[in-house]
């Protein structure tokens, strides 16, 4: 009631129902996965991620419920779980090998997390309750993330300055960001156009987002106003 186990080793079953929970899954209707090794506590969640292709066991009949996780493990089920294959990059760590290498590649590419040490990862070393919570926020935060702009300058004909309302992920792209606004021009001529881009950038800080816009959607020699998600 009183104390979460922030420091305390997470074991395979608890990051399965953590994990099940996470990403709504049905735990109460998923087949088997054939393990004989599961506890009522945490059947559901083990074989609705077997199903889905998260999570596999130690053996063909053994899931290893109460084995502590390694951060190897954590990395595989968090990539698949939410399909992170897409941001991998190569690490600077030097303890990646295997089959969970392209796992934290992918973390690692999303900018999910950033190792132990700037060489190390831990791939091998028991993940902590309040690591695989840290990891889990990471990784949602990365997912439901929607820039919003607070404040917004032409700089030029062609070029736009948005300073977002939050710094905005690693993984994510300045075109990415770029093509989550809605910017539209409106002209006092009573015409209204959508602004497309040819180039974007990001400041090192991660909140304002520079966008170049296409020669056709250039504002030279027009008067009227810009919208971006609504804001003036």
């Amino acid at each position: 009631a009183t104390s979460f186990g922030t420091n305390l080793n997470l074991t395979r079953g608890d990051a399965a129902v953590i994990l099940a929970n996470t990403l709504g899954l049905d735990t109460e209707n998923a087949a088997s996965a054939g393990f004989t090794d599961l506890n009522t506590r945490v059947r559901g969640a083990v074989n609705a991620l077997a199903e889905e292709g998260i999570i596999a066991g130690i053996s063909k009949d053994k899931f290893g419920p109460d084995l502590m996780l390694s951060r190897g493990a954590m990395a595989k089920f968090l990539n698949l779980g939410f399909g992170l294959e897409d941001y991998a990059e190569e690490t600077p760590f030097t303890d990646v090998s295997g089959v969970f290498t392209t796992h934290i590649e992918a973390l690692y590419g999303s900018g999910i997390t950033n190792g132990k040490t700037a060489t190390t990862f831990g791939t091998y070393d028991n993940i902590k309750r309040g690591e695989f919570a840290n990891l889990l926020y990471n990784t949602m935060f990365f997912f439901s993330f929607t820039p919003y702009a607070e404040s917004a300058k032409i700089v030029s004909p062609t070029t736009i300055e948005i300073i977002m309302e939050e710094v905005s992920p690693e993984g994510i792209t300045a075109e990415e960001l770029a093509e989550m606004f809605y910017i539209e021009a409106y002209f006092n001529n009573g015409s209204y156009k959508s602004l497309e881009f040819v180039g974007t950038s990001l400041s090192a800080d991660r909140t304002m987002l520079t966008i170049e816009l296409s020669p056709e959607s250039s504002l030279e020699g027009k008067k009227g106003k810009i919208e971006i998600d609504g804001m003036n």
